[in-house]
């Protein structure tokens, strides 16, 4: 199936539907050239595995990646997620400088969500993708539009200098250092101030009670 798709004499099969998670690795799709990610992931990295099915070795068109979102939903929270993970990797593994798009406050409120307003939707700027501007111009279905990879753009000019980057760790370890000496003294304060009570000798004490007004319970019904 994957051969008949890919050949260059193909003129039926012209959309390959497949699973992100079953074939989103191992497969050379080459012959489309336009993906459609309908069920944007929580892990970017599954994203980026189906976008390399087409864009690989072998390939000699322009690719066009979409992604399909539906606002007002789930899906709003799961990508602004997926590009905080994403945005993340590029600062601590390739050391880029990613703008924050999101804040603490949006991420941690994952179930508030806000419905569209069609009255207030504005014709955005139109892509230099034909198909997509067509789609922009004819329909009001799609709200708005924006490049994924321009949320992701390394801003060299915010880059730290060596000596820079050697007082960030300085301060980071000082404040580690006594974060871990507060957290040690509150501790022993605490172990000072626990009173800790045996359970035996409450026990006992209550059961000699118990004992003693059954025995008094006793002596009385003999007595009468």
């Amino acid at each position: 199936m994957i051969k008949r798709f890919n050949s260059e004499s193909n003129g039926r099969a012209r959309v390959f539907l497949i699973s992100s998670r079953a074939g989103g690795q191992g497969i050379n799709l080459i012959g489309a050239n336009r993906v459609i990610i309908l069920d944007t992931s929580w892990n970017p990295s599954n994203d980026q595995q189906n976008i390399f099915r087409i864009f690989r070795l072998g390939q000699n068109k322009n690719c066009y990646i979409y992604r399909l979102i539906a606002m007002g939903t789930m899906e709003e929270k799961v990508y602004s997620r997926s590009v905080t993970k994403q945005a993340m990797s590029f600062r601590v593994v390739d050391e880029q400088q990613i703008d924050r798009h999101y804040n603490m406050a949006e991420l941690a409120e994952l179930y508030t969500l806000t419905t569209p307003k069609n009255c207030e939707r504005t014709m955005p700027v139109l892509p230099k993708d034909t198909i997509l501007a067509d789609l922009l111009r004819q329909s009001d279905l799609v709200y708005k539009y924006h490049e994924h990879d321009s949320l992701l753009e390394n801003k060299v000019e915010q880059e730290l200098s060596e000596q820079e980057k050697a007082d960030a760790w300085d301060t980071y370890e000082k404040d580690l250092q006594i974060n871990f000496a507060q957290n040690e003294e509150l501790g022993s304060e605490k172990a000072q101030h626990n009173i800790l009570v045996p359970r035996s000798t409450t026990n006992f004490g209550s059961t000699a009670n118990l004992d003693g007004g059954r025995r008094n319970e006793r002596t009385q019904q003999q007595s009468d």
